[in-house]
């Protein structure tokens, strides 16, 4: 990694002050807001530009990774308010990317999209369309979103729009004085991992409390198969810590038996996530411990190390390459889902709710098995009320064997610019 780019995107937003005379490059643009105030509208401008450092050794590395990438995108919202009692929403994307020399792609997503009808005492409420649901309690790990495919990786990569993207479906939701049901059809999963769950529909009920913690506990159903069931639960200590928990269990297990044996067990699987966030002047410090029993034990995880080995040889021997390259195809889709081990452990702290000249947040997030982590650091700057930037580093560390040392990047360096219409 170029360390000069490095430090000069550090020191850089210390040169300028949030309200000194810094230029707000669109601050000629001027757009007229229509007549009714039912209407709301807003866009995001992005753009990133991200050098990747790769480890060539890695056994997941014999695919040709992007070194540099180039990103700038535009996503739009729009809400209107019909009446009291309907309003329709929506949001997507459009950006333009350019990985290495290669020519510019782009891409283009509807991220929501639905109607939403409200009782006049806001007792009943429908939605229906392209909807995001979030239920999870957790700060870095969310076991208690079961919806499939699962996109929302906030803290893997906070610029990828994709993982804002909902699902087709129908919601309705009956409110009372300190709880609520909420009823949910979505359309059939057309992803996953697990070709068992494709072209099936999938439901959930949630039943909510608000006294004394916000509590709920949520069933979820795939067509034609068991139930799973989870829990959250989120409540305040005191005035300045923070508890929150997750737990679920599904029947039918995450990963698969091997890049071999492509074969999801069901013999029904614990995920749980425990977490505390302490709020002092100027500071923001959370904590939260993940036990995963979909992740693999270590004798699985040798078994998968052995295979992924298999499937070097296959390629730099040339005794069946097509094999190679599809088993390290299928651990970077494994390694895509993220916590394929059993115990986890991720810290931030960050001063991001201090308005100062440059705020920050460190993150990490930590293999308990086999020792490996991912680290972040984030400098970001609010120039305007519309105008931001954020210079982000991220580094992989663990053995040639470990989770996040197999990850081909070994350090992402990101400069990131924002413009809110």
């Amino acid at each position: 990694m170029t360390l000069r780019y490095f430090l000069i995107g550090l020191i850089s937003p210390l040169l300028f002050s949030a309200d000194s005379t810094y230029d707000d490059p669109f601050s000629d643009i001027t757009i007229e807001s229509p007549e009714s105030q039912a209407f709301e509208w807003n866009a995001d401008w992005y753009s990133y530009y991200q050098e990747n450092e790769l480890d060539q050794s890695q056994l997941t590395n014999l695919i040709d990774f992007t070194e540099q990438r180039q990103i700038q995108g535009l996503q739009l919202n729009l809400d209107f308010a019909i009446n009291d009692n309907f309003r329709v929403y929506s949001s997507g994307f459009y950006e333009a990317y350019e990985d290495d020399d290669a020519p510019t792609e782009s891409r283009s997503e509807t991220l929501e999209s639905f109607v939403e009808y409200s009782s006049a005492k806001k007792i009943w409420n429908v939605a229906a369309g392209r909807k995001k649901i979030q239920w999870s309690e957790g700060f870095n790990w969310t076991p208690a979103n079961l919806f499939q495919p699962y996109f929302d990786r906030p803290n893997y990569d906070r610029d990828d729009r994709e993982q804002l993207k909902g699902w087709d479906l129908l919601e309705i939701n009956r409110r009372f004085a300190d709880s609520s049901w909420t009823l949910v059809a979505a359309d059939k999963i057309e992803h996953s991992l697990d070709p068992l769950l494709i072209d099936r529909y999938q439901y959930a009920l949630k039943y909510s409390i608000a006294s004394p913690a916000d509590i709920s506990l949520i069933i979820y159903k795939v067509e034609s198969l068991e139930a799973s069931v989870a829990l959250t639960w989120s409540q305040l200590l005191t005035d300045t810590i923070t508890f929150k928990a997750d737990v679920s269990h599904m029947k039918r297990r995450e990963f698969p038996l091997s890049l071999d044996n492509w074969f999801f067990e069901d013999e029904g699987y614990l995920k749980s996530v425990i977490g505390f966030s302490y709020a002092f002047p100027g500071w923001d410090l959370s904590f939260e411990y993940l036990y995963n029993e979909h992740g693999y034990e270590e004798n699985e995880w040798d078994s998968l190390i052995t295979e992924l080995d298999s499937a070097n040889l296959d390629i730099v021997n040339g005794t069946n390459p097509a094999n190679g390259f599809e088993q390290i195809g299928r651990m970077l889709s494994l390694m895509g889902l993220g916590q394929l081990r059993q115990n986890y452990a991720h810290f931030a702290l960050s001063n991001s709710k201090v308005d100062q000249l440059l705020q920050y947040r460190l993150s990490t997030q930590s293999n308990l098995d086999d020792e490996s982590y991912f680290l972040r650091a984030e400098f970001m700057q609010n120039w305007t009320s519309h105008f931001s930037s954020r210079l982000e580093w991220q580094k992989f560390s663990g053995c040639s064997e470990c989770e996040f040392g197999l990850v081909p990047d070994t350090e992402v360096l990101r400069v990131s610019f924002y413009y809110l219409f």
